[in-house]
C-alpha cells in the first residue's frame, strides 16, 4: 500500500523518525493505525456505556 501526504502531515512523519521517536515512516504509520484503533475502542465503549 502506497500513502502519500500532504506536506505537513509529511513533515510530522519525518520528525517523528529524525527525533527517534520511531524507526521508520512504516512505524509512525503503524503507531497512527494503532490510536486510530485505540480511539475507536473508546468511542465504541463510551456509546455502550450511554445505552445501559
Amino acid at each position: 500500500m502506497n500513502v502519500s501526504f500532504a506536506p505537513e502531515p509529511d513533515e510530522l512523519l519525518n520528525e517523528q523518525v529524525r527525533r527517534g521517536r520511531d524507526t521508520s515512516a512504516i512505524e509512525v504509520g503503524r503507531e497512527a493505525i494503532r490510536l486510530l484503533q485505540n480511539r475507536d475502542e473508546l468511542r465504541r465503549l463510551r456509546h455502550a456505556e450511554l445505552r445501559m
